[in-house]
Formats: C-alpha cells, structure tokens, sequence
C-alpha cells in the first residue's frame, strides 16, 4: 500500500487543525452566550465557580488558537482564511476592534 504522500497528509492536518480550532471557537463562544442569559440568583457558588473555571480554560483555549492561527500552523495551506480567522479571535480575546498585524 504505501505511506499517504506529502500532500494528502497536509491535508489530513489542515482539516483537523481546522476542525480543532473551530471546535475550542464554538465552545468559547456557545459557553459565553449561555453563561450571559443565566440568572444568577439562581445559580449556586460552586456552579459559578466551576463556571469560571471552564470559560478560563476555554478563553486560554481560544487566545493559544489565536496565536497558533497568527503564526499559520493550523492550516499552512490557507493562508488567507487564517488571516481572517486569526483577525476575529484576536478580536474576540481583546473584545474590542484591532489593527492587523504586519506578521500577519
């Protein structure tokens, strides 16, 4: 049978690079809207802590998929569309507009 060539494996890891970071995106952003609609007088201590704990560990999640998106290791073959995804993350751990960034 053969090893996969170079390219099918590029692909191979486009696609779970791609997958992976839209995964920790969706988690990031699915927990802060249903986190934001909670009333919290009806919540106890430990369900906000435990929920700080998990939007922590998402938003490290989502500031390393940023920076890994930046540098152009989650999908080498798609420089463009990293460039834009990079741009809205970036956005989204400052929560505020930012500039592009000349490595970009």
């Amino acid at each position: 049978m053969g090893y996969p060539s170079i390219q099918s494996r590029r692909t191979i890891g486009v696609s779970w690079g791609l997958a992976i970071a839209g995964a920790i995106v969706l988690l990031w952003a699915g927990s802060l809207l249903g986190l934001l609609s909670l009333d919290l007088g009806q919540v106890s201590g430990g369900a906000i802590a435990l929920a700080v704990l998990v939007r922590t560990f998402l938003h490290t999640g989502l500031f390393i998929t940023t920076h890994e998106a930046i540098h152009g290791t989650i999908a080498p073959g798609l420089p463009g569309l990293i460039k834009e995804l990079a741009e809205l993350w970036l956005g989204c751990t400052r929560c505020c507009p930012t500039r592009p960034s000349r490595r970009i």
